[in-house]
């Protein structure tokens, strides 16, 4: 909610597993709560370890797909993986460095 009511132009999410079931909820929020705005913009960063976005439910990967068809190109999906090592803002930093803040 916070998020949603800074009205932000550009929301970098970063998804870093499965969305155990959540997908309905957390597109409906995106669309509801920010790509509302006709210039809003979501970067959706997903992790492309061992554990990641493809182990999510077949409904939450139709809801995310769903939601990237309906807002393309304002949504985008962004495959990443971190640096051996890294975790969030503890060197050695994300590939990404301050383009997309953790904390």
């Amino acid at each position: 909610d916070r998020v949603a009511s800074a009205r932000p132009s550009v929301l970098h999410l970063l998804i870093s597993g499965p969305l155990l079931n959540r997908g309905t909820e957390i597109c409906a929020a995106l669309r509801d709560r920010v790509l509302d705005q006709p210039d809003a913009k979501v970067i959706i960063w997903t992790y492309a370890g061992s554990f990641n976005l493809t182990h999510s439910s077949p409904a939450d990967k139709d809801n995310l797909r769903e939601l990237v068809d309906s807002f393309s190109p304002r949504v985008k999906i962004v495959e990443t993986t971190l640096k051996a090592g890294s975790w969030l803002c503890s060197p050695p930093r994300p590939f990404w460095g301050n383009a997309c803040p953790t904390a």
